[in-house]
């Protein structure tokens, strides 16, 4: 007995529609995972891992890697605004000294966190051998957007309500992920 044609389209679209479940299942999986390395804070990272994947098209089909390299492209694009907004900081008038060193040293880390992510990048997309090496540029990344953070509070005398709370908050975030699926690759 010879299949119809409209048998044949509707395995099809079932086969299609499972392929989809099962993509959207491993990106939810990931943030579930991600979130759940910090229990304390599991709901708030788990929404934050799942919006932020929200704005890349097609990020729902991707597999581990490559939300991975999604997070860290959203996270040198924090980066790179990070530094232009730090640049545009530095032509104001009303800064006071410590605010202007602070500021200057956002401009040079986020620079430098954005080659560190691209050498992440590089280490990862070579294979599993660059995994290590990617987690140490990682790493790095973070530290570059930390030691913003924290000279920001120093020179704001400890209080977190800078110029770039905001900004620093989310490239913090989203390198956090980076490190996390990174260091799930590795399991």
């Amino acid at each position: 007995m010879k299949p119809k044609p409209e048998h044949i389209h509707l395995l099809l679209l079932l086969l299609l529609v499972a392929s989809v479940a099962a993509a959207e299942t491993n990106l939810e999986s990931s943030c579930k995972k991600v979130a759940s390395l910090i229990p304390a804070t599991a709901g708030e990272r788990y929404n934050f891992c799942i919006t932020s994947f929200q704005v890349v098209h097609g990020s729902q089909f991707a597999d581990g890697l490559g939300l991975d390299l999604i997070a860290a492209g959203l996270t040198k694009t924090a980066y790179n605004h990070n530094r232009i907004l730090s640049e545009e900081l530095l032509k104001g008038t009303e800064l006071s000294e410590a605010e202007r060193t602070a500021i200057r040293s956002c401009a040079v880390g986020y620079a430098a966190g954005g080659l560190y992510l691209d050498r992440g990048n590089t280490w990862i997309e070579s294979g599993e051998g660059g995994l290590n090496s990617a987690l140490f540029s990682f790493q790095e990344a973070w530290l570059r957007a930390e030691e913003c953070v924290e000279n920001l509070r120093d020179a704001y005398s400890g209080d977190d309500t800078s110029l770039m709370a905001k900004e620093n908050s989310l490239a913090l975030g989203l390198i956090d992920i980076v490190l996390k699926l990174t260091l799930l690759l590795k399991v």
